[in-house]
């Protein structure tokens, strides 16, 4: 217990009471758990590098230039199998997913940042004509599959159009939200859905309108020509689609992968119902009666503000604190017994969890 002596009035007149001040404040602390929704964008980036050995510099200054770490999706790697992932740009801060030829050239990558967890799900090099790996990243427990896919503009293999469409039907899942992008060497007028049907352009545009997926990327990627494409099943899925730095011949696709994450919060607050009311409501009792008092209401009237700070502590009840001052002195320019009987009417039906002892 704590008591606090305010100032004597002056001399003759009775002294001012002793207002004992018991820690009101010591609610029990207790915290919970908020769980909220938020939508979030990452920057994805499509490229095709045509090597990336003799570029490592210039995919470091492409990445540095963003916010945020990018996830990379490349195709063109020209890395051989067994070559070290060293060869990548900033590999250490990525997880990196490749499917690569025997003697380089061809082959593509993705490059996860390393606090997104991700799995790889496939890869194909079917024909000797294409490559492909797919990953599956996670967020608050829920999937987004992503597929890169590097086909030759002169495959050799005649049933080549059919086995990549096999085996993109293969991995893709209707209900899972799916971005697939690379550089698929088609001349398909993409504005109207048309195509001259060689190479069987025909039955992969089939495919894409089957299969409810979007094409994206809008505007000429090398020469006049759009060949990196970029398909997604879930409307919203991939926005702000842009050409980005160019790294090789090819324009560099890049965008934002919009995502939703569950956050959770956890917030700690005061138990109010714990506290030692009863010490609040005397102390209130105590500081009105230096409010009545004719000879104590301006002598007191500085020590009553700290009193009450030094009672409440606590945001919540200095809050109370001020608004039972500023009560006080609106009416107490009226009569006596109007002012005392108002002042407790007034603070009472504010706050009617608390008992303000009548006087």
């Amino acid at each position: 217990m704590e008591s606090i002596q305010t100032s004597p009035c002056s001399p003759g007149k009775r002294p001012a009471p002793i207002i004992e001040v018991r820690d009101a404040n010591k609610a029990v602390f207790e915290s919970k758990v908020t769980k909220n929704l938020v939508i979030d964008t990452i920057p994805i980036v499509f490229i095709n590098s045509q090597s990336v050995k003799n570029k490592k510099d210039d995919l470091e200054r492409l990445i540095l230039g963003y916010n945020r770490l990018p996830i990379l999706c490349l195709c063109e790697t020209w890395l051989a199998k067994g070559e070290s992932n060293m060869l990548l740009p900033l590999s250490n801060c990525y997880s990196v997913f490749r499917s690569d030829r025997e003697r380089g050239y061809g082959g593509v990558a993705i490059m996860i940042p390393k606090p997104i967890p991700a799995l790889e799900t496939g890869k194909s090099t079917q024909c000797n004509n294409f490559e492909t790996v797919w990953v599956q990243l996670t967020f608050s427990h829920k999937p987004i599959f992503i597929g890169m896919i590097y086909r030759p503009p002169r495959p050799h293999c005649q049933s080549m159009p059919y086995a990549l469409i096999n085996h993109i039907k293969s991995c893709l899942k209707p209900e899972v939200p799916t971005i697939i992008g690379g550089d698929f060497n088609y001349s398909i007028n993409w504005a109207d859905n048309t195509s001259n049907n060689q190479n069987g352009q025909n039955h992969f545009l089939e495919f894409i309108n089957d299969n409810g997926l979007s094409q994206l990327v809008t505007f000429p990627t090398r020469h006049q020509n759009l060949l990196d494409l970029v398909f997604t099943n879930e409307a919203n899925l991939i926005q702000a689609v842009e050409a980005g730095p160019k790294i090789s011949d090819h324009e560099t696709v890049s965008a934002q992968l919009t995502i939703e994450r569950i956050v959770s919060e956890k917030i700690t607050y005061r138990d109010f119902k714990s506290a030692n009311f009863a010490a609040v409501n005397n102390a209130f009792s105590l500081l009105l009666f230096l409010f009545f008092s004719p000879m104590t209401l301006t002598s007191y009237g500085m020590h009553l503000l700290p009193n009450l700070q030094k009672l409440c502590g606590k945001l919540y009840l200095r809050a109370l604190a001020i608004i039972v001052l500023n009560t006080v002195i609106q009416i107490k320019s009226k009569t006596y017994v109007a002012r005392r009987t108002n002042c407790i009417k007034s603070i009472s039906g504010r706050f009617p969890l608390m008992t303000v002892i009548n006087i």
